[in-house]
């Protein structure tokens, strides 16, 4: 995600001129501050800049990819709205004590955040054909302890003296 409307465009051209296959660039709003936020948000729109090279858009007689614009609501995912005041911390021990939590079950606002951007990215990649599907399998992986396994295995690789 990318916290500056411009950036988002910039970046964007600049992975269809890299040659990537699929991407979503998003920039979320917070409707009750305005403040723009780098990922999908569910205090408000998310803006969304979509490419797929497989995808033809007709314009003139051509048919070329394009990339394509809209926002995606709370709603889309089937998601209650997140007051983001509710997702603050007060720096990255917080944070990833938060989610260590919430990928063991535990109940917490950001539990919503996290199953959105993960159902953002499975429907990026094409693992899923819509938002709530996604969002249905996020909450699978974190329910069957699946998710917390993941994260403990990038732990150990990351801190690993040498890495395979």
């Amino acid at each position: 995600g990318v916290s500056d409307a411009g950036e988002a465009r910039l970046i964007a051209d600049s992975l269809v001129t890299l040659g990537t296959r699929r991407f979503v660039v998003v920039t979320g709003r917070d409707e009750r501050t305005g403040a723009i936020l780098d990922e999908v948000t569910l205090a408000g729109p998310t803006r969304v800049i979509h490419f797929d090279r497989q995808e033809r858009v007709r314009r003139q007689g051509d048919a070329q990819p394009v990339c394509q614009e809209w926002d995606w609501m709370p709603e889309d995912f089937g998601l209650d709205r997140v007051d983001q005041r509710s997702l603050q911390v007060s720096g990255p021990v917080e944070s990833a004590s938060r989610i260590r939590a919430i990928l063991a079950g535990g109940e917490d606002p950001a539990a919503a955040v996290i199953l959105a951007n993960t159902a953002a990215a499975l429907w990026t990649v094409g693992a899923v054909d819509d938002l709530p599907s996604g969002v249905a399998r996020a909450r699978d992986a974190i329910e069957s302890g699946r998710a917390l396994d993941r994260l403990s295995d990038w732990s150990r690789l990351t801190q690993a003296q040498d890495f395979p």
